[in-house]
């Protein structure tokens, strides 16, 4: 088993504390596909449309939240939703083909505030600390990726780990510190 390097880890962390959560990139995460992403009565296509709407009120937490994301997968920066449509045209693309496009490791997020940085939801971030600390070896792991489903079942977890007694007499009835 490979084993974790907590200054790795730990350094990670310092880089990355004090960021905001992953809301930049929130809404691809469970996007995959450019059909089936969404409950049955609800159209995939209904997301571009309503980000377009409440963008005419909203403009700058719309371009926060998804129109960026969507820059980021066109190779575009600053586009509200107009201009994100007009360029995915260009290229042959629909909005859905560009929604699920996927998410890649060390995107920054600008936003239309102060400069937000890499965004990470939680179990993303879970992954990614995994990935800077070397559990993953020289595998390809796109953190962003990642839904806590799979931190759930990834099997990195050593199955063998005997706690340590100071854990034993703090709580006895945990199967973890």
């Amino acid at each position: 088993m490979r084993r974790f390097d907590q200054k790795k880890a730990n350094d990670w962390f310092y880089q990355t504390q004090g960021l905001p959560y992953g809301y930049h990139n929130f809404i691809y995460g469970w996007i995959d596909t450019t059909t089936d992403n969404f409950p049955p009565l609800l159209p995939g296509e209904l997301a571009p449309v309503v980000f377009s709407m409440l963008e005419a009120v909203m403009p700058k937490t719309i371009y926060n939240m998804f129109a960026e994301g969507m820059n980021k997968r066109l190779g575009t920066d600053g586009l509200n939703m107009k201009g994100v449509a007009a360029a995915a045209a260009q290229k042959g693309m629909s909005i859905m083909d560009v929604m699920a496009m996927v998410e890649q490791d060390g995107w920054e997020y600008n936003g239309l505030v102060p400069r937000d940085g890499l965004a990470y939801v939680c179990s993303a971030y879970a992954a990614s600390v995994w990935k800077a600390a070397g559990i993953f070896g020289d595998d390809y792991i796109n953190a962003t990726e990642w839904t806590p489903r799979d931190v759930y079942v990834a099997d990195v977890f050593d199955k063998n780990f005997h706690r340590p007694q100071q854990c034993i007499d703090a709580d006895p009835t945990l199967p973890y510190c």
